[in-house]
C-alpha cells in the first residue's frame, strides 16, 4: 500500500494550521516570558508569519543557548518562539504521514526477521491473527507462500 502525503503548502501555511500549532505549543509554557511577548500580539505576529511564508520571505533565527541542570548540566540551544511555532506547524502536517509509514516498515521487517528466526506454526499464526487487521493482504499472502 503507497501512503501518499496530499497536504499543500497552503496547508502547512494556513492561519487556521498556525492557530492550532499555536495551542499546543502553548502547553506548559505559558508563564515563559518570550512566549507572553508573543502572545501579546499573537495575530499580528501569526499573521505576520503567514505572509513571510507565503512571500517566500520566511528567515529561521537564530538560537539563545542556556545552562538547565535537569537532572545533569546541559547546555540548551532554543529558537524563538516564531520559529517553534513553525516548528511545531510543520510538525501537525507532517507527523502522521512518517509516523504511519516508518512504523508499518518496521514493523513488517521486524515481523520477517522472527518468522525467518523462528518459522514454526505458533509463530506463523501468531503474525497471520495480527495480519488480519488492516491492508496486510500483500504481506500474508508473502509469508504464506514463502513460509507454508
Amino acid at each position: 500500500m503507497k501512503i501518499i502525503l496530499q497536504h499543500k503548502f497552503e496547508d502547512l501555511i494556513s492561519i487556521d494550521n498556525l492557530l492550532l500549532a499555536w495551542q499546543e505549543f502553548l502547553k506548559g509554557k505559558r508563564s515563559k516570558r518570550d512566549v507572553q511577548i508573543f502572545q501579546f500580539n499573537l495575530m499580528d505576529n501569526i499573521l505576520q508569519l503567514h505572509g513571510d511564508l507565503k512571500n517566500k520571505l520566511y528567515k529561521h533565527g537564530g538560537y539563545q543557548q542556556f545552562k538547565i541542570n535537569d537532572p545533569k548540566p546541559r547546555i540548551i540551544h532554543k529558537a524563538s518562539v516564531r520559529d517553534r511555532l513553525l516548528h511545531h506547524a510543520v510538525y501537525r502536517i507532517l507527523y502522521p504521514f512518517f509516523d504511519h509509514r516508518v512504523l508499518r516498515g518496521k514493523t513488517k521487517k521486524r515481523m520477517l526477521r522472527r518468522i525467518k528466526k523462528n518459522s514454526g506454526l505458533e509463530t506463523l499464526n501468531s503474525y497471520l491473527g495480527l495480519l488480519k487487521h488492516g491492508k496486510s493482504d500483500r504481506i500474508k499472502e508473502n509469508i504464506l507462500n514463502r513460509y507454508v
